[in-house]
């Protein structure tokens, strides 16, 4: 009886093991090809001034925590609607499935009074594929801007273990 029970415990453990080499197998063929999508929505705040944005950027990931790509942002409010080419840095400090990161967007603004220059650091925190992060716009131009920006985001693609 203990053999019989010895053969299925072992029989089902390599069952087992061959269906989490299976799974991983496909896990890494899925995240190691490195292309990666972020597609967020937020909304900016900051003294009197109020909107909302979307944006949408595609890239590579560098390594398992880098990441380098170029999007377009588009964000409205009030009486105006801006849109913006952008690149995008972004760092996850730890390799899990949850992580803080730091990113940073430079770009140009083009706005109905003409373009200026756009950057946005951030930090904030993925799980799984969704992000939320808090950082700070700044419009440079002759009429400068500064306001905080809350960003709730999914991202698509694999990242390189």
């Amino acid at each position: 009886m203990r053999k019989t029970i010895l053969t299925l415990l072992l029989a089902l453990a390599s069952i087992w093991a061959s269906a989490q080499k299976t799974n991983i197998e496909h896990y890494d063929a899925y995240t190691t090809h490195g292309l990666r999508a972020f597609f967020d929505a937020g909304k900016t705040m900051g003294g009197d001034f109020s909107s909302t944005l979307v944006s949408a950027v595609y890239g590579k990931q560098i390594d398992s925590q880098s990441f380098a790509g170029g999007g377009l942002m588009l964000e409205w409010g009030g009486d105006r609607v801006n849109f913006g080419i952008l690149a995008d840095y972004r760092y996850e400090i730890m390799d899990n499935e949850w992580s803080p990161f730091l990113e940073a967007r430079a770009g140009v603004n083009f706005t109905g009074d003409g373009a200026q220059m756009l950057l946005n650091p951030s930090a904030g925190f993925r799980y799984g594929h969704v992000n939320l992060s808090l950082g700070l716009e700044s419009g440079l131009s002759e009429y400068s801007y500064h306001v905080f920006q809350i960003r709730l985001g999914l991202d698509f693609g694999g990242r390189v273990r």
